[in-house]
């Protein structure tokens, strides 16, 4: 299995008050694949929880919305559909509310514009 790995560079981004709500966070993939698993882990646990899509999938120029997480850094898996893993390390839910999910697993978080 292909792994790709990634060590966030994260662009500073203006709060907006109606985006900062706790738990509010919406992954937009632009990747070229379609995104069939995601998990999380607080920064300080050393192993994923379960599967936030829940059998969903993100296909390429969709998004989707994670309404119940709280706010924290945490470090996220993504899994595409030829079973490629991009780790995102301190993705952070306090100062963003959108992530884009690009080509070879890069990756923006903002407030979207």
């Amino acid at each position: 299995m292909k792994r790709l790995f990634l060590t966030l560079a994260v662009a500073a981004a203006a709060l907006s008050p109606a985006l900062a709500q706790a738990g509010r966070l919406a992954i937009a993939n632009t990747s070229g694949k379609t995104v069939v698993h995601i998990y999380v882990s607080p920064i300080d646990v050393d192993r994923f929880g379960p599967d936030l899509l829940r059998g969903a999938k993100i296909a390429n120029g969709q998004s989707f919305n994670f309404a119940d997480l709280p706010n924290g850094l945490y470090d996220m898996k993504i899994v595409d559909e030829t079973g490629a893993e991009c780790l995102l390390k301190d993705v952070d839910y306090f100062q963003y509310s959108i992530w884009t999910i690009k080509p070879n697993c890069g990756a923006f978080g903002g407030t979207g514009g």
